[in-house]
């Protein structure tokens, strides 16, 4: 029985660190004059779109089930890439926070679930603090290292339009710069490089530009052989 109830606070635990984790991002999002678009934990995901309307839907994306929290400028500026920076912090210090006050709870009247409660977004606030790649994505860390790095700071930039420019234009891939995805495309990260390759695609194809679609899905194609399935998944025509 005791094994079951840890089991269960475990997968409960992981749920609300989840959570807790990306309301920083979002929190952190809205103090900066960004505007909720999206909230993902686990299969359930919270989209906002452009006229106001608040949909809850199920999250196919298996890899986005670690949790997004997701907040977009409300117009154009130009330290936008700075405050998204901050947007990247807010999240592993909401949780690291959210855990401190936990944690001492739980020792101080010895409760393995509070314990447990405050161990886990601790532990998920300190790793996602890490410079490095998490399956598809970079970690906050990685990503707030990257806009920080002279040689990075450009591709961040050009992420970050790609992804307004998607929100804006409800998916539609028609409006990305092209000079964007070049920027993308010429990254030294094998994985970021085939995601520019599949933008240029995706862009050719919602503007029916078919010759180009066809040149651009070739270089997709010999992209994909450096990349993990991971990403394939994520990012496929």
């Amino acid at each position: 029985m005791l094994i079951i109830k840890l089991i269960l606070t475990f997968i409960v635990g992981y749920f609300i660190a989840g959570i807790v984790h990306e309301l920083g991002h979002v929190i952190v999002g809205l103090i900066q004059g960004f505007r909720f678009y999206m909230l993902v934990v686990g299969p359930i995901g919270i989209v906002k779109d452009l006229n106001g309307k608040v949909r809850i839907y199920f999250e196919k994306r298996v890899s986005f089930w670690g949790g997004v929290g997701g907040t977009v400028p409300q117009k154009e500026e130009s330290q936008v890439l700075d405050k998204f920076s901050k947007i990247l912090l807010g999240g592993p210090i909401f949780s690291i926070i959210f855990g401190a006050i936990l944690l001492p709870l739980g020792v101080l009247w010895e409760n393995i679930y509070l314990v447990m409660l405050g161990a886990m977004p601790i532990g998920m606030g300190i790793v996602s603090l890490i410079p490095m790649r998490a399956g598809a994505f970079y970690s906050d860390g990685g990503r707030w290292f990257r806009i920080r790095n002279e040689k990075t700071r450009a591709i961040e930039a050009a992420l970050l339009n790609i992804t307004m420019s998607l929100v804006v234009n409800d998916d539609s891939h028609k409006n990305i710069s092209v000079n964007d995805i070049d920027t993308v495309i010429n990254s030294s990260d094998a994985g970021t490089r085939y995601m520019g390759h599949y933008f240029a695609c995706m862009r050719y194809k919602d503007r029916g530009e078919k010759e180009n679609y066809e040149k651009a899905k070739i270089l997709l194609d010999e992209a994909s052989k450096t990349v993990s399935k991971q990403i394939r998944s994520l990012y496929k025509l």
